[in-house]
Parts: C-alpha cells; sequence; structure tokens
C-alpha cells in the first residue's frame, strides 16, 4: 500500500481498507464482534459551516477509527495507525489510547476531519 492514498474517504472504504490491508475484520459504526482484534468506523452526521459570515461554506466530515486489540504490545496496532496516516488525505489527527481492564481490551483510536 505505500503510496497509495484514498481519493474517495467514506466510512465504508475505510472499513474495506483496514480489513484488506491488516486482515482484521471492519465495520461501519459499531462491530458486533467480541473477540480482538477488530476496528470500527464511526462517523457522526456531515456538519456544516459558515465562519465567513455567510460567504464561505465548508462541509466537513469528521471521522473516528476504533481499533481494539487485546494487548498494548500488539504490533497491529502500529501496522493501523502507519496505514491510516499514510493513505488518508487528512491535515491533522488526533490519537486517543485506552486499556479497558474490565474487557481486557486495549483501544487505539485515531480521529481527523476530511473537507468535502
Amino acid at each position: 500500500m505505500a503510496g497509495y492514498v484514498m481519493d474517495n474517504v467514506s466510512a465504508e472504504e475505510i472499513a474495506k481498507l483496514i480489513g484488506d490491508v491488516l486482515g482484521i475484520p471492519a465495520a461501519e459504526e459499531f462491530y458486533t464482534k467480541t473477540e480482538a482484534p477488530y476496528a470500527a468506523v464511526l462517523t457522526p452526521a456531515a456538519r456544516v459551516s459558515a465562519p465567513d459570515m455567510g460567504r464561505y461554506y465548508a462541509r466537513t466530515q469528521r471521522y473516528r477509527i476504533e481499533l481494539y486489540t487485546k494487548t498494548k504490545a500488539d504490533t497491529l496496532r502500529e501496522r493501523f495507525k502507519d496505514l491510516i496516516y499514510s493513505t488518508i488525505p487528512a491535515g491533522e489527527f488526533d490519537e486517543e489510547e485506552v486499556s479497558y481492564s474490565s474487557d481486557r481490551l486495549y483501544l487505539t483510536a485515531i480521529e481527523f476531519e476530511i473537507m468535502e
């Protein structure tokens, strides 16, 4: 996938990319699978903003991609981050990492916005 950049970013295409490249289950919205590793691509409704008194309208879509693994040391986490950062044409990314001891899962989440 070196050098590949997504032209049309969508939750469906991101889920397909994760499944094809990383070989793990991925779904739009919440995934029903409980056995890690798996990924979910979350998208709230597209937002329309008018920052310059109505003269310029920008439509942005915010995405959150969550990867659940069994351990923090899972090498899949780094491959996941490399894949997203190298293929999604977003200017800025926010990253979050959380350990859920009750579920014994480790979450790596990446959020970004795409201007449509």
